[in-house]
Formats: structure tokens, sequence, C-alpha cells
């Protein structure tokens, strides 16, 4: 097994992002990463042909490309 150097700036990061992805405030203790982490929604939703991503997907449509011709 390797072993993983922990630093306390590496902790606050990991916080920082599981703070602004899960919308809760900081600081947050270990206990409160790990719940806020279970709430985090991942993925997108698919109605129909829509998929809703956001970032670099936001507005794009899946399409089966067995229906597309030349």
């Amino acid at each position: 097994m390797n072993k993983v150097l922990i630093t306390c700036s590496k902790l606050n990061e990991l916080a920082s992002t599981i703070a602004e992805k899960s919308g809760v405030a900081l600081p947050l203790t270990i206990d409160q990463m790990d719940a806020a982490v279970d709430g985090i929604a991942v993925g997108g939703a698919i109605d129909g042909d829509d998929i809703a991503y956001g970032g670099a997907y936001a507005g794009m449509s899946a399409v089966d490309i067995a229906t597309l011709t030349r």
C-alpha cells in the first residue's frame, strides 16, 4: 500500500471544492465533508433525447448515431 501525505492546504482545497459543488458553507469538518459529498448530484438528467449537463456540454443534445444519414 502506498503512503499518501495529506497536508492542511490539500484538506482546505478539498473542503473548498466540496463546499462549492454542494452549496454548503465553510469551514467543514471531515464528517461534514463526507455528508456534503453524498448530496452532490452527478451525471445528467435524461428526458427523451435531451441530456441536462452543464459546463462544456450545456445546450447539447444526445443523438442515436444509428439514426444519422449522410
